[in-house]
Order: C-alpha cells, then structure tokens, then sequence
C-alpha cells in the first residue's frame, strides 16, 4: 500500500481462541484434509493424524483462528489541475 502511494496506513489483526469441537475449529480439520497427503510426504503418520484430529473434537483444547489482517490508508490529497 505504501508503494502504491498511500500515506496514514494502519492495520489491525483480529483472532479468536477456538475450543475443540467448536464449528470454527472445523476449518482446521478440512484444511488438514486437504494437504493430508503433503503431511504424509513430510513424515506425519495416519496415527499422527488420527490423533490431532481427535484434539481438535477436544473441548480442552484450544486453538487459535488464523488472523485476519485488516489494513487502511489515504489516497494524497491532489492538488486541483483545473
């Protein structure tokens, strides 16, 4: 945004802590679906896996949502080019 111009920039990052079992924790169990196969090349077990899914149905566990990062800024004022 700097390169681009803009000056006053300011940003924010919002989180929340989910529980196990709670229905934003389940992004964290599709997205570890997804790359189930890059895990398993990296050396995670199908037992390792087993059991980080069964933390995250675990009310005493809890994890952080991924942040979300926010950021603002102004346009300069121009001067008039009348």
């Amino acid at each position: 945004m700097a390169r681009a111009g803009l000056t006053h920039l300011a940003a924010t990052t919002y989180a929340e802590a989910w529980p196990g079992g709670s229905a934003g924790i389940a992004l964290h169990r599709h997205n570890t679906d997804q790359v189930a196969d890059r895990l398993a090349a990296a050396g995670i077990t199908d037992g390792d896996l087993d059991r980080f899914r069964a933390l995250l149905q675990d009310p005493a566990f809890i994890v952080n949502s991924y942040p979300l990062l926010s950021v603002r800024g102004r346009r300069p004022l121009q001067e008039d080019a009348r």
